[in-house]
């Protein structure tokens, strides 16, 4: 009790603080570790049925005046009749609406309507997230409550607010602004305090600074903070403006849809990269201030932001490896998963930042392979299952197809299995390391060298983890580290990274890796040319996949931990629970609708380990089949018939 009234008091300091981190450094990280979190979290998992537009929203093209019509299914979609047909398909929490954008006052009646559905969802045994913000503005309705609301949005180089994907009802807001983020808080106060909410859901989090007065000041301020004029290449940083995007458009801009690239900026000049690094300061700092407020008003409020999907690389101002060490879940909903005509679509790059930032991943689950793989690669979650919009139960929004019943087995799977989920952890062989200066500074060449080691990682089952700068610190369990893509690194990551080589880590290299500092300054000699070791492995940027396989064999200077005698369509995850003894096998089908058999596992297990039986676990079946195994040494094999989207194997060391 003591020492949580301590960090109470911590967190309250903070919260009246500046909240910027010295140059180059990241603020402490907010995420709540899984004993931290509320207990329900582990034990049950999270299967979510949603739906978080309120009235205001859904009327607003009708003059914000809903139809009789509208008012009685608005009635329907908020009654204990949908939370039972909710339960019936397995689902245990409930994400709702809470606030829009259209201003409090403006969405008085729909908060309190959301306030009371909080309740009967409670009293129904169902945990509570709800919409909190949008990062818009309904300007027409905010506008009469607040005059000073213009000044909040965010605008392009020649003064133009920003819409939200063209509608001209919502204009995007500057998240950075004072007042607004004052205006926001009152939201986030009644979520947590009257809603009582489990989940804050922070939505659109992917828009940065841009041209607006307050932005501009903000950047000064932060130039000011990095160095001189002289060192970004302005006569006077008290005059200085953000770089204008270029013409054609760098990757950023080529990545994100029209009106979505604020943040984009040449990196060939010192003022571009400042810009870069800026915008996403900004946007994870907007972040790290809500939660933080949250914090003070309940200590275990789970966080959860949407960011846009992973690209291939880094897309300012959405920087992952820091903007998720503020909350504990994150939306993808824009990658998919699957196999045609040898072509392997996942979502494995998704689960791999999740699992470093320790963050469940939230995405619609309309089929079993999604379903699968969020089984095999998620943590905690199994994702949404339900639309609930007018009381009417679809698979996702804007879509009138029904939940799948081919999903449900796989919903029942998640729940009835929880035990060979919890507390299990993952055991990644292989680092590859999203250098943070490298991928926003440094060429698309690099860049995707890194994405090549991740796509080949991922194709052959090879155990590894999506690290960011902060994870050099901490290489311990890492056989390898892939630094391929890693033209920027600081003199302390060099540093951290000889250490680990030194200490027999191998390493995976570039003739460019490291040839610059984090300026983009070329050193003179190869920061690595001095390291002697046989697990020091060379490959060049544009390596195929063969060679990227036989480097990391070399810098392991071993098997990887399981072998597949399978189709390229069959993909693996291990994972471990150490109490009572098992290490796990799931297994995904991404080929829809072919069943697989694999005639071989070949799977690595601690030494020491005897094991007892093999165990395979399916959601088709209901039943626990023991099969049969071989285990010589620290090595098990054992075959598995026929599956469909997903199998469990429990390897146990003792009988269960």
């Amino acid at each position: 009790m003591k020492q949580m009234a301590i960090s109470a008091m911590v967190i309250l300091i903070q919260s009246v603080c500046p909240t910027q981190a010295a140059a180059g450094e990241l603020l402490p990280s907010l995420t709540l570790s899984g004993s931290r979190r509320p207990s329900w979290v582990r034990d049950q998992g999270i299967v979510m049925a949603g739906n978080w537009d309120p009235m205001v929203s859904r009327s607003a093209f009708n003059g914000y005046v809903p139809t009789p019509e509208q008012r009685a299914l608005y009635e329907k979609e908020h009654s204990l009749k949908t939370l039972q047909a909710l339960r019936q398909l397995g689902v245990n929490f409930i994400m709702t609406h809470c606030y829009k954008g259209a201003g409090i006052e403006a969405e008085k009646e729909d908060m309190e309507i959301a306030q009371r559905f909080a309740v009967l969802c409670r009293q129904q045994g169902f945990h509570v997230g709800a919409y909190v913000t949008s990062s818009t503005l309904y300007w027409e309705l905010l506008d009469k409550e607040r005059p000073d609301a213009p000044d909040w949005l965010v605008r392009d180089i020649k003064g133009n607010h920003s819409l939200y994907l063209g509608n001209p009802l919502r204009r995007r807001v500057n998240q950075n602004h004072p007042d607004y983020q004052a205006y926001l808080k009152r939201v986030v106060e009644f979520a947590v305090n009257e809603m009582k909410l489990d989940l804050l859901h922070f939505d659109n989090w992917y828009i940065g600074p841009g041209f607006d007065r307050v932005s501009v000041e903000r950047f000064r301020d932060y130039l000011k903070r990095e160095g001189s004029a002289l060192d970004f290449g302005v006569s006077a940083i008290d005059r200085a403006m953000p770089p204008a995007p270029p013409t054609p458009p760098s990757p950023i801009g080529q990545y994100w849809a029209p009106g979505n690239t604020l943040s984009d900026a040449s990196p060939d000049t010192p003022l571009g990269r400042a810009w870069l690094d800026f915008s996403c300061e900004s946007l994870s700092m907007a972040y790290h201030d809500m939660a933080l407020f949250a914090r003070t008003l309940r200590s275990d409020i789970l966080m959860e932001c949407n960011p846009a999907g992973v690209a291939y690389r880094i897309m300012p101002p959405v920087y992952h490896g820091q903007l998720l060490q503020y909350g504990e879940a994150f939306w993808d909903e824009q990658s998919d998963c699957g196999y045609q005509e040898g072509d392997l679509r996942t979502r494995i790059r998704t689960y791999r930042i999740g699992q470093t930032m320790d963050n469940m991943v939230f995405f619609y689950v309309t089929s079993p392979l999604r379903a699968a793989e969020s089984l095999a690669f998620n943590t905690d979650c199994f994702g949404c299952i339900a639309w609930f919009e007018w009381g009417k139960i679809t698979s996702q929004p804007d879509s009138n197809t029904p939940v799948s019943p081919e999903v449900l087995p796989y919903v029942r799977f998640f729940r009835e299995q929880r035990p060979y989920y919890r507390a299990s952890r993952r055991l990644p062989e292989v680092a590859i390391l999203r250098s943070y200066t490298s991928q926003l500074y440094g060429s698309d060449r690099a860049a995707r060298s890194t994405y090549n080691f991740e796509k080949s990682c991922i194709e052959r089952s090879i155990p590894w983890a999506m690290i960011f700068d902060q994870h050099l610190a901490d290489l311990k369990g890492f056989r390898a580290l892939c630094l391929t893509g890693a033209e920027s690194l600081s003199d302390r990551q060099v540093a951290q990274i000889q250490a680990y080589a030194r200490q027999g880590g191998g390493l995976i290299l570039a003739p460019g890796t490291g040839q610059y500092n984090e300026k983009m300054q070329v050193r003179s000699t190869n920061p690595f040319s001095d390291l002697k070791s046989r697990r020091i492995v060379q490959v060049t940027l544009d390596a195929g996949q063969e060679d990227i396989l036989a480097a990391i064999k070399r810098a392991c200077e071993t098997d990887t931990q399981i072998l597949l005698d399978a189709p390229p369509y069959l993909l693996a995850e291990i994972t471990q629970q150490d109490k009572p003894g098992r290490r796990l096998v799931h297994l995904v089908n991404y080929n829809t609708g072919v069943p697989v058999t694999v005639p071989r596992i070949d799977l690595q297990v601690p030494k020491g380990w005897r094991i007892r039986q093999v165990a395979l676990l399916r959601p088709e079946d209901p039943q626990r089949r023991l099969i049969e195994f071989r285990q010589e040494k620290d090595r098990v094999r054992f075959a598995i018939p026929k599956m469909d989207g997903y199998a469990l194997v429990s390897v146990e060391t003792k009988a269960q």
